[in-house]
């Protein structure tokens, strides 16, 4: 999972500065740091090492986990949403004890073949 270098938030999409050593979900973040005349030359029309993309679709527990830590910084940020919180991590719940049998009922079939 990928973190916004400026706001912290999770990302599913956004710059990649330099093969990933910074990441910026957005503009407002990425010229925080940048100007625009900069981002264009590390760019440098898709042929530089500083792109914006989109990742692979995340599992469940990824997701729950994107949401889980979204949730926690807006939290931080507001000390308001206490319920959106909760529900996020009541999601998480769910998907790692799911993970969880799906890893127990994949080590018990490879246990019953030879």
């Amino acid at each position: 999972m990928r973190n916004c270098t400026e706001c912290g938030a999770a990302m599913r999409e956004g710059y990649v500065i330099d093969d990933g050593a910074e990441y910026y979900c957005g503009d407002v973040c990425l010229h925080e740091n940048y100007l625009a005349h900069e981002w264009d030359e590390m760019y440098a029309d898709g042929e530089g090492n500083s792109y914006w993309t989109t990742w692979e679709e995340e599992t469940d527990l990824e997701r729950a986990e994107v949401r889980l830590l979204n949730a926690l910084r807006r939290i931080r940020e507001s000390r308001e949403d206490v319920r959106e919180f909760t529900e996020a991590v009541v999601e998480l719940t769910g998907a790692v004890r799911q993970h969880e049998r799906a890893r127990q009922a994949d080590a018990a079939l490879r246990g019953m073949l030879p």
